[in-house]
């Protein structure tokens, strides 16, 4: 059990930790700029797995940003209980994951949207909406969590005491699960663009 692959795939992530957000924003720029040659099929692909039901569709967008923020706030809420390559392996592919679905934003050229899609527009409109959603909740997030740092650093004082920063990690962590709850069910019930 020692020598299982598994084990030292963990082991050597863990110590390449540090280097997870290098990592997410490579696979971030990478989809954002060559995700024009996939996206068609990704997209495609997806609406073939899901249907062409609507809902599933915006689930899927949201799941594809908010599934794995879902996973690294449990993460974080348990990491006490999680080894460090755990941690490790956790936060590449998580932030890899979440990365990846920079595909989904429009063309940057003439055509926009109908272009860089093409006929899987139809497919692309209600899974970019739901990403959109889950992208609102991180975006208002670090807002919110800039403010209340900047708010309990002017009142504590610095630096924070210990469980002044305690308190302030399981508010924030409060604060990004009803965030995430708020965007997903704007990602599933929110009038989508015309």
């Amino acid at each position: 059990m020692r020598n299982s692959p598994i084990i030292l795939l963990l082991t050597v992530l863990g110590r390449w930790a540090k280097y997870a957000p290098l990592t997410a924003f490579a696979v971030l720029v990478l989809s954002g700029v060559f995700g024009d040659l996939v996206v068609r099929d990704v997209v495609r692909w997806i609406g073939d797995v899901a249907g062409t039901d609507e809902l599933v569709l915006r689930a899927a967008g949201w799941a594809w940003m908010g599934g794995p923020l879902v996973v690294m706030t449990v993460a974080f809420v348990v990491r006490r209980r999680l080894s460090s390559p755990v941690k490790a392996v956790l936060t590449y592919v998580m932030s890899a994951v979440a990365a990846s679905s920079s595909m989904l934003l429009g063309h940057r050229g003439d055509g926009g949207r109908e272009k860089r899609f093409g006929d899987v527009q139809h497919l692309a409109t209600p899974l970019g909406y739901g990403w959109a959603a889950a992208v609102l909740s991180v975006i208002a997030t670090v807002v919110l969590g800039l403010i209340v740092l900047l708010i309990v650093i002017k009142v504590a004082g610095k630096p924070l005491p210990t469980a002044t920063q305690v308190q302030v990690g399981y508010g924030l962590g409060g604060l990004w699960i009803v965030l995430l709850a708020v965007s997903l069910w704007l990602g599933l019930t929110g009038p989508l663009p015309s």
